[in-house]
Parts: structure tokens; C-alpha cells; sequence
């Protein structure tokens, strides 16, 4: 049954520790939430995100069947700047490549103006598979699905006529300057359509014409039998596999000369570009440290395409969605653990995160990986702080609660050694001045009230003795039946504490005697207050499982002693007591008493306030 109430006071959130859980989860769902739509909206870390996911790409070996023909440094060294050669030099490199069995040849190089030798190198690209590239100039439109250019650089007429596999080497760069993607095609303002030289080498490879009009459906285009998926309108991401060490390699001088094998070439789609230092179109790719030339992005593109290995990006959409999911994981998660559970569980959802981020990279899929750790890591955060917060707020409703049991500055003293680990049983000898105040008559008024009308007279009256007493400094001890006892100058010194404690006790007895005013009870009964100062050993009492802070000596027993002994709205004081307030209150002598434990006699003092 017990249970069960437990439950359905959860359910109703009635109890402070639901509450606060509650309002930790809607703060936390709030935060991820902002972080969430921030992140969507306005993407402020998209280049660092970028970064982070380029460091997921591992170099490998490319497709055997990419071969990559750099104009390198010896070429330049045995032919010359490459602007000055005569075109027929590539004349003849096209024609070994063809008599060795070469399957495409990719010309990522332009040829703008007529040259000495166009006649030769047309004759060379006439009747087979030789992709020339083609550069856009002037403003470029990205809005219509295909970038779309001024113009478009066409090589020369005999050029064109020899070849009708005319090919873009556009790659746009991402904000923060590195190529990760390639348009499938661009146009022109005369609305011509241009795919790009991976793909027109693709579709000749497998014998088929490149595209004039790539059909995109939901996304996706189907190129020689394999379906791409696409991002960003007709780019597709380059799933890149690294730079030289990737992909076979020979000098153009050895193709050039024809002293190249064979057999490295046939059958096999073969790249042109210059490689030489300091020549050259160079980007900077995801896989290298330092810009690289354009050949090995074509490379990287055609065998991303040449071998199905294609990357698909979670998009905008589904990020949100998995950000609000990881929030609202944390938000039903860390309200409900420990500081060490929760900083466990943060620190394992990151984990797990990060690496079925990186298993399904290496699938095919690329997550946002930073935005969605910086998530977690600030919902951790979140949490701590208001943690922290609200442990704050309970230390001071705990405080208050103590309170309403013990004084207020007894409380904090408590707390304080409770955190200093100094709660332990002991205590240490000190002056204090001790207080009692006693009803009269308690036993007639039990029998002339009922239990809860006796309980709240009592009350009424504690709660004006009590006020009494904090107004003036003092430690409300304990309750005892009908008594209060309360303490001066502990735990902390207090000055003119005998003072004080008078005070109190006459501030108590007069707005008693308002009291009696209403309820004629009280008048035949009504309160005795002893004060006496001296010597007790003031701390923790008990055992370890159970402590009560109080004071212990003869100072304290003398005290209750003239407390008995006080008539009914009177204060009566000790010697040592008199002697610290004499002057400041009006004091009569009422005589020597034998007091029950007391060996001899002791003399007390009625106080009343000052006469003005």
C-alpha cells in the first residue's frame, strides 16, 4: 500500500525531488531543442563539421582500372613549358595510348586557341574515346539544378569536330575551400549541357554515350547501370580514397616517347593532367594536407562512381531529427543519475555516437558528428549547472527545515560540520547562558482541553518564546513537554550573551502577558523563566547513528532548577548572570534557595526592565 501511495504521489509530481526532475528534463528538452533549430537554421560550425568528417576517410588503393598520366617534372624537363608544345606531341601520345588499348582517355587539360599541330592531335582523337575538357566563365547561376554558366570555353572547331565528347572540370569548393563534391553536369547560357569528365569517361568505358540530360528521380540518377544518389541539387560527394600512393601512375614523357608497358594502360580509363610542382589547376582535397592537382580529384570522382562506392549525406532534416533524439535521450537520462552515472552515460552516448558515425561513413553514410557531440557535451552541462543549482536551493530549504526543528544558526553549524566532516560526537567547554522557560500548570490544562487545543496553545505560546529568542540572538535547543531550552554564545561567540538572554526571556514573559489577555487559561497558568551563566561543554551528544547538538554541565541543571523554581510570568536569573547585566537591567534580590542537587545555597534575582 505504501508503494503504491509512493507511486501515485510520482505520478502527481507532489513531491519536491519529481518536481525538480521534471523541470531538469523540460530544461534540458528546451536546450536541445534551440541548440537543434540554431544548428539547422543558421549551420554556424558547418566548416569545422566538414573537417571532422574528412577525417574519416582512409587512404587506399583506387580501381586498378584508373591510370593516372601526369605531365611531370621530367616531361617539362625534356619538352619544355607545356603552352609551347606543338600539339602533335599530344598527337602522339594519344596514338601509342590507342595502339597499347587504353579503354578512355580524359584530357584534363584545355585547349582554347588554335596551335600549331590541331590537325594532327584531331586526327589522333577522331573515331574513339578521347573526353576533352571544357571551362565555364562569367557569373554562375546554382539555383536551377545544374550550375549554369556565362559561357562555356569550347577547344578550337577542329578540335570540337574530332571529338564529341566534350566534358566539364569544374569543382566547386565548400566554404572553407576544399572540394567534396562534383557536378554531374553544368550548362551554359545557351543552354548547353556539359556532364562532367568522370562521368563522360564512365559511360564510354562501358561502351554507352555520356548523357546529354541527366534525369533526376527523387534524388538519385541512374549513370551506366548504377544508380547515384545526389546531394545538393546534381553534385554527387566524392568518396575519396587518397592522392599518388592511390593510383598507378606514368610519366607523360614515357607516353609521349611510347616507352611506357602496355599493359598498364589497356583496357583501362586513363587521366592527362599536369602533376609537375608549381604547375597546374590544385585543389585542396579532404585527403591531403597540401593542395593537390586536379587529375587526382577526377581520379577520386571516377573511381567513386567506377566502383558504386558512393556517399550519401543525412541531410538538414534528419540531423535535427537526431540532435532532438539525442536530447531527448538526455533529458529522460540525466535528471534521473548520479553525477558519476550521468557523466558515465554522456560519455557513452558521445562514444557511441561518434562511432556509429563512424561505421556507417565507412557504409556509405555520412552523420553530422561535431553539432551532435557539442549537443551532448552541453546538455551535460546543462544538467551540471542546474544540478548545482538545485542542490543549492535544497541546502536552503534543508536549512529551513532544520529550522523549523533546530535554530537556524544550529542548522547551518550542523551543515557546515556535516561538510567538513567534523559531525562526530564531542564537544568543547564554553561560557554560555542557558534559558529555560517552563509552563505552569500544564497537567490541569490537559485535563480542561483536548489533545490538539492543548498542542495549539502550545504552539502559540513556543512560537512567541521562540521569536524571543532569535530576535535576540539565541540557539533554541530542544523541547521538552511544556519547557523550551535555549542557549547564548554557542556555537559561535556571541557578545553580551547574559544580556541578551534576559532580554529575551522578558521580551517572552510580556507578550505572554498580552496573550493572557485572550485566553483567561493562560493566566492561571503561565510561564517561568530561569537564566543562569557558567561553564558547560557545548557540542554532540549521543551515538554516531543519532547526535543531538546541546550543552551539558552545572550551569545548565542550575538553570532549569530556578526555571522550577520561578513563579508564573516572572524571570529569574543565577549570581553569575546578575553580575554581567547588572546596570543595564533592574534586578531584586529575592534570596538564598536550596535548589534540588545543589549542596549549599544559591542566591537569585528577579529582572524586570528598566523604569524610564
Amino acid at each position: 500500500m505504501l508503494s503504491v501511495k509512493r507511486s501515485l504521489v510520482a505520478l502527481r509530481g507532489g513531491s519536491r525531488r519529481e518536481k525538480r526532475r521534471r523541470l531538469a528534463t523540460l530544461l534540458i528538452l528546451a536546450v536541445a531543442a534551440a541548440f537543434s533549430l540554431f544548428v539547422w537554421a543558421v549551420g554556424p560550425l558547418q566548416a569545422w563539421e566538414w573537417a571532422l568528417s574528412d577525417r574519416l576517410f582512409r587512404e587506399q588503393n583506387g580501381s586498378r582500372n584508373i591510370v593516372i598520366v601526369g605531365i611531370d617534372d621530367e616531361t617539362l624537363q625534356a619538352y619544355g613549358r607545356l603552352y609551347d608544345w606543338p600539339r602533335s606531341l599530344h598527337a602522339a601520345a594519344l596514338d601509342h595510348l590507342r595502339q597499347a588499348g587504353a579503354s578512355v582517355v580524359m584530357l584534363d587539360m584545355l585547349f582554347l586557341e588554335e596551335a600549331e599541330g590541331d590537325e594532327a592531335l584531331a586526327a589522333s582523337i577522331s573515331g574513339w574515346n578521347v573526353v576533352v575538357a571544357v571551362a565555364g566563365i562569367g557569373p554562375v547561376d546554382r539555383e536551377t539544378g545544374a550550375p549554369t554558366f556565362g559561357v562555356a570555353m569550347q577547344p578550337p572547331v577542329a578540335l570540337r569536330e574530332a571529338s564529341p565528347y566534350l566534358a566539364h572540370v569544374l569543382f566547386p569548393e565548400d566554404r572553407d575551400g576544399v572540394v567534396r563534391r562534383l557536378p554531374l553536369a553544368v550548362r551554359d547560357a545557351a543552354d548547353g549541357e556539359y556532364p562532367a569528365l568522370s562521368v563522360a569517361a564512365l559511360s564510354l568505358h562501358f561502351s554507352r554515350t555520356p548523357p546529354e540530360n541527366l534525369a533526376v528521380a527523387r534524388g538519385r540518377v541512374s549513370l551506366a547501370g548504377r544508380s547515384v544518389p545526389l546531394v545538393d541539387g546534381n553534385n554527387v560527394r566524392i568518396n575519396f580514397v587518397g592522392g599518388p600512393e592511390s593510383f598507378q601512375f606514368l610519366s607523360y614523357r614515357e607516353v609521349i616517347d611510347g616507352t611506357f608497358d602496355p599493359n598498364v594502360v589497356r583496357g583501362k580509363i586513363v587521366i592527362i593532367g599536369e602533376t609537375a610542382a608549381g604547375t597546374g589547376d590544385r585543389h585542396r582535397l579532404p585527403i591531403a594536407s597540401a593542395p593537390l592537382p586536379g587529375v587526382y580529384a577526377h581520379a577520386n570522382a571516377l573511381d567513386t562512381m567506377l566502383r558504386g562506392r558512393f556517399l550519401r549525406e543525412a541531410g538538414a532534416n534528419a540531423g535535427l531529427l537526431g540532435m532532438l533524439l539525442l536530447g531527448a535521450i538526455l533529458a529522460l537520462a540525466l535528471p534521473r543519475l548520479n553525477l558519476r552515472w550521468g557523466l558515465a552515460a554522456t560519455l557513452g552516448l558521445g562514444s557511441a555516437y561518434a562511432l556509429s558515425g563512424w561505421n556507417l561513413f565507412d557504409r556509405g553514410w555520412v552523420l553530422p558528428i561535431l553539432n551532435p557531440l557539442l549537443l551532448i557535451a552541453l546538455l551535460f552541462v546543462v544538467s551540471l549547472a542546474y544540478r548545482i543549482t538545485s542542490e543549492s536551493i535544497s541546502r536552503r530549504e534543508v536549512r529551513e527545515l532544520f529550522g523549523r526543528y533546530l535554530s537556524p544558526q544550529l542548522a547551518a553549524e550542523l551543515i557546515e560540520r556535516a561538510d567538513r566532516g567534523d559531525l562526530r560526537l564531542g564537544g568543547e567547554n564554553r561560557l554560555v547562558t542557558v534559558l529555560f522557560a517552563d509552563l505552569r500548570g500544564f497537567t490541569s490544562l490537559c485535563e480542561q482541553r483536548s489533545a490538539s487545543q492543548v498542542t495549539e496553545f502550545m504552539n502559540r505560546c513556543f512560537g512567541i518564546i521562540i521569536g524571543g529568542v532569535v530576535a535576540h540572538g539565541g540557539l533554541v535547543n530542544k523541547f521538552g513537554g511544556d519547557a523550551v531550552m535555549a542557549l547564548w554564545n554557542a556555537p559561535h561567540d556571541y557578545p553580551d550573551h547574559a544580556l541578551q538572554a534576559c532580554r529575551a526571556a522578558l521580551a517572552a514573559a510580556r507578550e505572554l502577558e498580552h496573550l493572557e489577555e485572550t485566553d483567561p487559561l493562560l493566566a492561571a497558568c503561565g510561564f517561568g523563566f530561569g537564566v543562569n551563566t557558567g561553564e558547560a561543554l557545548v557540542g554532540n551528544v549521543g551515538s554516531l547513528g543519532r547526535l543531538e547538538y546541546t550543552a551539558i554541565g552545572d550551569c545548565v541543571n542550575l538553570a532549569a532548577r530556578i526555571c522550577g523554581t520561578a513563579p508564573a510570568g516572572e524571570v529569574w536569573v543565577g549570581p553569575q548572570t546578575h553580575e554581567l547585566i547588572e546596570g543595564h537591567l533592574t534586578s531584586r534580590p529575592l534570596g538564598d534557595f536550596r535548589l534540588k542537587g545543589k549542596a549549599g545555597t544559591v542566591s537569585l534575582f528577579h529582572i524586570t526592565e528598566p523604569q524610564d
